[in-house]
């Protein structure tokens, strides 16, 4: 019998969330309309006035669990918060500072363009106490940049993430999956460049064909670009995600928030949109760590069981990545059965393992 610990030098970066109350705010303050873009699909059709704020965050403060000692933020997302005009920001910013001062948060995040985060934008933040920026990056390839018509290069997003850090803000940034004119290759690079930076953490999005948006129209008519098929796009993000994990960078989220927008069949015209993107994501890392398990420590360092019946290998991992290891409809059961036939899988949940690794033990019979 043999016990190893596997993933033990990759351990996911792993801590208690906070909850973060969005605040939406579609398209205010966007310069232009990406090419890609419509966030009236994406998060809602109308913005949130300054003046609902705080009876927004009280609803979520009732309906959520487990918010005694659990640090609470609110945060505005959506269009360009830094480019509306400075006094609708600080109608959003009192609020989130009378309701800071109550005790209802603890800190308060937005997100804006690499392009409207001068000098000036950084003291307005910090006079009222932000704590966090999150920086809708996309891409850091010029040519990718250009062709979605996103109005700056890389050079001037990495400046934008350094002037924040210097600045003593936290800065997220936020990637996108399969963008017109982006290959893997481009979007690695992406990766690696941004987890360089050591962002607080980064979210990843697939691209989409989003009806009202300036790619329906030219794909309505080619039918080109053509975005990612969903596999490929789990396959793309899977890869991020080691990136981050090996640099130790947190991933907030991979994929789309499920909304009433996207679920509507009119609004999604082609691209690898799922409800449960980060799930299929996470199912796919645990399906690879696993067949790399089994085919080189188990087939090939321990090539005694060839030929004396079938090797069980147990796994140990997680409670919450059983649902990961088992796969949706328990594919990745199927798959480990259709590759190594002469290995019966088994797993046990520990609360003990850390998430997002495994341990396994080997016997014969």
């Amino acid at each position: 019998m043999v016990t190893k610990p596997s993933g033990s030098d990759d351990k996911e970066v792993i801590c208690r969330r906070p909850l973060v109350i969005p605040v939406f705010l579609p398209q205010r303050g966007c310069p232009r309309q990406c090419f890609y873009c419509n966030q009236r699909v994406t998060a809602q059709d109308t913005c949130d006035p300054p003046d609902v704020v705080a009876g927004i965050v009280r609803c979520w403060r009732d309906r959520s669990l487990n918010v005694a000692g659990r640090r609470v933020e609110l945060a505005f997302f959506g269009g360009t918060f830094t480019a509306m005009p400075a006094a609708v920001q600080d109608a959003y910013l009192v609020a989130g500072e009378r309701l800071r001062r109550d005790g209802l948060i603890h800190g308060m995040r937005l997100s804006t363009r690499p392009d409207a985060v001068g000098d000036a934008v950084g003291r307005r933040l910090g006079r009222f106490g932000v704590d966090l920026v999150e920086l809708g990056v996309q891409s850091l390839d010029d040519r990718v940049l250009a062709l979605n018509h996103r109005g700056y290069g890389a050079a001037e997003a990495v400046t934008a993430v350094r002037r924040l850090t210097a600045s003593g803000f936290a800065v997220g940034m936020q990637l996108m999956v399969g963008m017109p004119g982006q290959d893997r290759g481009s979007f690695l690079a992406t990766v690696e460049r941004t987890v360089a930076l050591r962002p607080a953490g980064i979210r990843l999005y697939p691209a989409l064909v989003l009806a009202g948006s300036p790619w329906a129209a030219v794909w309505r008519r080619h039918g080109e670009p053509r975005p990612l098929e969903l596999d490929a796009a789990v396959t793309w993000c899977a890869a991020a995600v080691d990136l981050c994990v090996r640099a130790g960078v947190p991933v907030w989220r991979c994929g789309l928030q499920a909304t009433d927008g996207l679920a509507a069949a009119e609004n999604v015209l082609a691209g690898p949109y799922h409800p449960a993107f980060g799930d299929l994501v996470k199912s796919f890392r645990f399906r690879e760590k696993v067949i790399d398990i089994l085919g080189k420590d188990v087939l090939q360092g321990f090539a005694r069981f060839a030929g004396e019946g079938p090797a069980t290998v147990e796994f140990g991992l997680h409670p919450g990545d059983v649902s990961a290891f088992v796969g949706h409809r328990r594919a990745n059961l199927d798959c480990y059965r259709r590759r190594f036939p002469a290995v019966a899988v088994r797993w046990t949940a520990d609360v003990r393992c850390c998430p997002g690794t495994l341990t396994w033990r080997l016997a014969a019979g």
